[in-house]
């Protein structure tokens, strides 16, 4: 026995059948409307008349319209609705188009079409798929098919597809022109494309979006036009216009974009960024960037965590490998009239900047990485390293060669070191003081991983240098940045300016601290010059004076040197000769130490065979002379030869006349003894006049003797008179008597 039924059961029943007929109703309304906006925009079209009568009806029709022997068009339908207007109406309707030669070149299908024979005019409607041979099938709600122009097109959002495209646009035409392959613009397009991906290996596509893109298969070539966008993973590029050109699998094998061009780029570990007027971009069948040409205005930067790098250039050359599903850089080549490059720490870094500029540079890149490992420049090359310090020693350097070459260093991109070669030019300008130059065939620079500053400059090859009036040449030079020092070897170093030269072994100099050094046969040659202090004691004028040593110490500041080891100093006949040999031309002091031996002033010969005075020799421990008062004072040991004449004594002091090497007069104090021939003279104190040939002896008491003669002579002063045997004796009370000392019994007063 069946249970009464439910009273909502029936209610249900009757709404289900409601909704049914509902539903039916509104797609057959939507039907009658989608087909009356079909007629409505063929009426716009065409000139239809909205009143057209149906005249016939036909079910699974086959038109095959010819040219002679020649199929145009193929047209299916499952149902053909004729009008007396003379237009039909189709439903499952297919559409093939054929090329000259008789293949099928296209084929369009969609649910409805109305098609006007006499215009040759077929509007698809629904489902609408169009197939090109080209592989091109776009999707879309309606399209028009224009027999006479042989165009299709759309303003309905479209859908595309290639084997290696696909992709969306706001609208399609597609041109086929008679024999030539068909001609394809899509508007406010959205494109992806890439190869086709293997299991092991899917590759990520490229997608695009323009204003509009045309596509030319007789060409090989889709164009996009403004405001293009075509990017991949990390791969970025932006331009007014873009040109894709394809191979004959239609894969994009190369891209060309013109108007604000820019390439952006980016991996873990660097980000790469291009702006250019131009830019053409060529890819592998896997299509990957391979190579990129930048034309007009190029501006590459490269950027990491630790630095950054810009290239400025008319023209820049770049290659890329795939690495990891990442492509990164591999060279950037730029030439032109002038090309640039900075290389700086992270931009909120204080520390300096090196630039670079040459007609042509070349930057490698780390394939593990891609930062770059290497600058290259060449062609008039200019290096700037600007220090961003404004306290001392803060130095602007600017190296210019023929060829330059940067190395970075692997982790952090910061320079290491770096090489110049032909013509090399260093100028170092400190912020305060002079611009110094070094010039050179070739040079090895050395940086600071840490802050990029210089460290060492390594030159070779003909080695020049000028600061101010100061120069100097060398085979090969060393400047260390941090002390300022700039040591030269080689090939005779050699610094000179207006008052002298100087020239050894090894010879180093420090602008900074305005000091000098040399080591191993150290020659000195002084130009004497009426406006320099002279401390040495050499007189003529227009002699050059020159002074040997193993090893030299100058301050310039101080205007202080100091000679060491066999230290020989000498003007023509004169010299002076000792272990070391300290000059202070602000005291116009010079002293010498050890081992004094020195020819430095005349006196007429002792014997009296002559006017013409000869040099006098004297040796001593220390030598002190003393320009403004023309002293020279011997100390330790001094020992003087006059022709056959010989002075021993502790400390001898000389003034020589001014403005020649003329004795005028002499002091000889402690243990004086004088030797001459057979005649011997012992005193505390020796005065010597030079103007009478006055020689006077103080002891307690003075004395001398004549082996000779057999004579001793003594007394508190003894005063010999021109230079002859008269001898003024003075005893201790000052009582004088004049002798001649000849015939006096030795040991007898």
């Amino acid at each position: 026995m069946k249970g009464r039924e439910p009273r909502w059961l029936p209610l249900l029943r009757t709404l289900a059948a409601v909704l049914f007929v509902a539903m039916g109703a509104l797609m057959a309304v939507s039907y009658r409307q989608h087909s009356s906006l079909l007629r409505h925009r063929t009426r716009e079209a065409t000139g239809a008349r909205l009143d057209a009568r149906l005249v016939s009806v036909s079910e699974n029709i086959h038109h095959l319209h010819t040219q002679g022997n020649r199929p145009v068009f193929l047209l299916t339908a499952a149902r053909d609705e004729v009008y007396d207007d003379g237009h039909h109406q189709l439903s499952g309707v297919s559409l093939t188009l054929y090329a000259p030669d008789g293949t099928e070149r296209a084929r369009i299908t969609a649910r409805h079409a109305v098609s006007y024979p006499a215009s040759g005019l077929v509007i698809f409607a629904r489902d609408v798929v169009a197939w090109t041979r080209e592989g091109v099938r776009l999707r879309t709600d309606e399209l028009h098919y224009d027999r006479a122009t042989e165009v299709v097109r759309t303003e309905r959002p479209v859908a595309f597809e290639h084997p290696n495209a696909w992709g969306e646009s706001q609208s399609a035409e597609v041109r086929f022109q008679g024999e030539q392959h068909p001609f394809v613009l899509l508007r406010t397009v959205r494109l992806r494309f890439a190869p086709k991906e293997s299991a092991t290996e899917p590759r990520l596509p490229w997608t695009a979006h323009a204003e509009a893109a045309f596509f030319e298969r007789a060409m090989l070539a889709v164009q996009l036009v403004g405001d293009v966008r075509i990017r991949r993973g990390a791969e970025d590029l932006r331009a007014d216009r873009l040109e894709g050109r394809l191979d004959r699998a239609h894969r994009i094998r190369e891209l060309v974009a013109e108007g604000g061009v820019r390439l952006h780029s980016r991996t873990a570990m660097t980000t790469g960024e291009i702006t250019s007027e131009r830019l053409l971009l060529f890819l592998t069948e896997r299509q990957d960037p391979a190579r990129a040409l930048a034309l007009g205005s190029v501006f590459a930067r490269w950027h990491s965590r630790t630095g950054e790098q810009h290239l400025h250039s008319p023209r820049v050359e770049l290659t890329f490998s795939a690495r990891g599903g990442e492509i990164v850089p591999r060279s950037a080549w730029a030439d032109g009239e002038r090309v640039s490059v900075a290389l700086r720490r992270s931009s909120d870094s204080a520390s300096d900047e090196t630039r670079v500029q040459a007609h042509r540079v070349e930057v490698l890149f780390r394939e593990e990485t891609g930062a770059p490992h290497r600058v290259r420049a060449s062609g008039d090359v200019h290096l700037e390293l600007l220090p961003t310090r404004s306290t001392p020693p803060a130095e602007k350097k600017t190296i210019s060669a023929r060829e330059a070459e940067l190395e970075l260093e692997a982790e952090r991109s910061r320079v290491t070191r770096g090489r110049a070669e032909g013509d090399v030019r260093v100028e170092i300008e400190p912020r305060e003081g002079t611009k110094r130059v070094l010039q050179s065939a070739a040079l090895l620079v050395r940086f600071d991983p840490e802050t990029q500053k210089i460290t060492h400059l390594i030159h070779s090859g003909q080695v020049r240098y000028w600061e101010g009036d100061r120069r100097a040449q060398s085979e090969h030079a060393i400047y260390e940045a941090e002390s300022g020092w700039i040591r030269l070897r080689g090939g005779d170093p050699t610094v000179w300016d207006a008052r002298g030269r100087t020239r050894a072994t090894e010879l180093d100099v420090n602008p900074r601290e305005e000091r000098s050094s040399a080591r191993g046969r150290v020659v000195t040659m002084y130009i004497p010059h009426p406006e320099n202090a002279r401390p040495l004691p050499f007189s003529e004028r227009d002699a050059p004076i020159f002074i040997a040593a193993d090893r030299l110490e100058v301050d310039h500041r101080a205007r202080w040197a100091r000679y060491t080891g066999a230290v020989r100093a000498w003007q023509q006949e004169m010299y002076l000769t000792a272990e070391e040999l300290e000059l202070r031309e602000g005291e116009r002091l010079l002293i010498a130490r050890g081992h004094v031996h020195s020819a430095l002033f005349r006196a007429r010969r002792a014997e009296m065979t002559s006017d013409d005075p000869i040099p006098v020799l004297v040796s001593a421990a220390r030598l002190t002379y003393r320009e403004t008062e023309r002293t020279l004072l011997y100390e330790g040991g001094v020992s003087l030869h006059r022709g056959s004449q010989r002075l021993t004594a502790e400390s001898l002091a000389v003034v020589m006349k001014p403005d020649t090497a003329e004795i005028e007069r002499a002091l000889a104090e402690r243990h004086v003894v004088l030797t001459e021939a057979e005649r011997r003279a012992y005193a505390e104190r020796a005065m010597y006049e030079a103007r009478g040939e006055t020689l006077v002896l103080e002891g307690t008491p003075a004395r001398v003797e004549d082996d000779r003669h057999r004579i001793l002579q003594q007394g508190a002063r003894l005063t010999f008179l021109g230079g002859g045997d008269k001898v003024l004796i003075e005893d201790g009370e000052g009582a004088r008597r004049v002798r001649t000392v000849r015939l006096i019994p030795r040991g007898k007063p």
